[in-house]
């Protein structure tokens, strides 16, 4: 082995290793990670559309049980109404 090359760590290192620790390096995200991502983004955002379109179909269709429902009533009270005045006529 050479003089003065020692296989163990030397300070200097450790010293080197402290000073990046402070001023943290961006870490570079492969590409085939940030391109999967961007899928996912996409078929969330498409899942998030989709939902927002079924719950507002579901509105509709309640609305529209609520009128149907509202003008069935008013029919049965119209109706209501019309039978107890033309009671059980008396057989002669």
């Amino acid at each position: 082995m050479a003089k003065g090359k020692s296989k163990k760590p030397g300070k200097a290192r450790k010293i080197e290793t402290a000073v990046t620790a402070e001023a943290p390096k961006t870490v570079a995200i492969p590409r085939g990670v940030r391109k999967h991502l961007k899928q996912l983004e996409g078929q969330l955002e498409g899942a998030a559309r989709k939902e927002h379109k079924r719950l507002q179909q579901l509105e509709r269709a309640r609305q529209r049980r609520q009128l149907t429902e509202l003008a069935l009533d008013k029919l049965r009270g119209a109706a209501s109404e019309q039978a107890p005045a033309d009671p059980k006529k008396p057989a002669d």
